[in-house]
């Protein structure tokens, strides 16, 4: 038996008999790893808070050696639950729809510090987020698109990605990934016209540091834009549809 300790985030949580719990778990230097989180559901269990989703925790674990390794957590030290996230619900629909992309897309065990860091960084400014100041799908914009670089999708923004024309640059293509010249438009290609506010955040995400993607505001306009992008990218280079997304779209009719 080897005892380890882990720290990561909650990204999946399942039940598993009548008192217990498999997670999903994000974790440092290790990716995305199974645990066992045994009578994690009995009311008085000292792992009932760290088993949720969202909670960043270190984790006392002990493994029995086989191929398919689960993690069995014998003890855990939460380190943030994102409380707030939970206080408003477009906020953590928004937020289940982030934990649900990352989960479905990223590899089992490999290493992937750099998409840890930008969910802390994410979830620690939603939970202090004013709605009534800045929309919750600013958030989700930042995000998918600093998701998408760091996954190996980043799109060109530079140059025209056919012709590799500097100027001119009005429109933008999900299919070969990048920004395209009015030209190019002209010949037929197709490409999803791209305003300059919304060329200039784009460029600013994939750019900036982690630490600084949400230093910059937008207005609804090129939120709209730009989130209708990065929508449409994800779905033609990932091909999945997230009803997480389309429920957390759907409050905003309400």
């Amino acid at each position: 038996m080897s005892v380890e300790k882990v720290r990561g985030i909650v990204i999946k949580e399942m039940n598993k008999g009548e008192t217990s719990k498999n997670l999903i778990v994000l974790a440092k230097e290790k990716g995305k790893i199974f645990m066992i989180a045994k009578g994690a559901r009995k009311s008085k269990s000292h792992l009932m808070a760290s088993s949720q989703i969202f909670s960043y925790c270190d984790f006392i674990t002990y493994t029995s050696g086989n191929s398919n390794k689960y993690y069995n957590i014998m003890q855990s030290e939460i380190i943030d639950t994102f409380y707030n996230i939970r206080m408003d619900v477009e906020k953590l629909a928004y937020s289940y729809y982030i934990i649900e992309l990352v989960e479905k897309t990223c590899l089992e065990n490999m290493e992937c510090n750099n998409i840890i860091i930008l969910i802390l960084k994410t979830f620690s400014f939603m939970s202090k987020l004013d709605i009534n100041k800045i929309n919750p799908r600013f958030v989700v914009v930042v995000f998918q698109i600093k998701y998408m670089v760091i996954s190996g999708f980043m799109p060109q923004t530079e140059n025209c990605v056919f012709c590799g024309n500097y100027n001119d640059i009005t429109y933008f293509s999900n299919i070969e990934g990048g920004v395209m010249c009015q030209n190019c438009k002209k010949n037929g290609i197709e490409g999803i016209r791209i305003s300059q506010g919304a060329y200039k955040s784009l460029k600013y995400i994939i750019k900036s540091d982690i630490s600084k993607i949400f230093m910059f505001r937008i207005s609804d306009d090129v939120l709209n834009e730009i989130f209708n992008i990065s929508k449409q990218y994800i779905l033609t280079h990932i091909n999945i549809n997230f009803k997480t997304l389309d429920f957390a779209e759907s409050l905003r009719d309400i």
